[in-house]
């Protein structure tokens, strides 16, 4: 009796304490916006990016561009007609995935779309997707190449000296 009941203490124990597999969701994506795809009917957004809305304007020489339908045909080219795989890094209330996403099982798109300038880092504790804006920010492609309307956002000041690019 002793026995079963630390038996079952046990198996308790080490399966709370046993990491949670991470979610996957996979298939041919639908392209929302310049982060966020659908996948089999399931709303999913490129953790650790933000890109611009899909409206957002942004300027060159004086002249506005839709730089935010630029960042969603960047990624609706980059996942194509490809079977995109996701492993889920957290879900809001919303019910929204927050999601690494592989193209192919090999291409990072989250990481793609930043280190191409269509996304920002979100936050600065990310230092691979910060070092991958960086460069973006240097070759003045993507967004880069412009001025934001209207994106309190988007961040135009990351301490690039904190932060070492390889």
């Amino acid at each position: 009796m002793i026995m079963g009941r630390l038996l079952v203490v046990v198996i308790l124990v080490v399966s709370l304490a046993w990491p949670a597999v991470a979610q996957e969701h996979s298939g041919i994506p639908r392209v929302v916006d310049g982060n966020t795809i659908i996948i089999n009917f399931q709303n999913i957004r490129l953790h650790g990016i933000e890109a611009p809305n899909a409206e957002q304007l942004c300027e060159i020489d004086g002249e506005s561009w839709l730089c935010g339908w630029e960042a969603t045909n960047a990624l609706a080219h980059i996942v194509g007609r490809h079977w995109v795989s996701c492993r889920q890094n957290r879900l809001n209330e919303g019910g929204v995935v927050g999601a690494t996403c592989f193209a192919g099982n090999v291409l990072n798109i989250n990481a793609w779309m930043v280190r191409n300038g269509w996304a920002t880092a979100q936050n600065q504790t990310n230092t691979r997707f910060l070092q991958l804006e960086i460069l973006a920010r240097q070759e003045q492609i993507g967004i880069w190449r412009t001025k934001y309307k209207n994106t309190e956002h988007l961040r135009h000041s990351i301490n690039e000296s904190t932060i070492q690019v390889r």
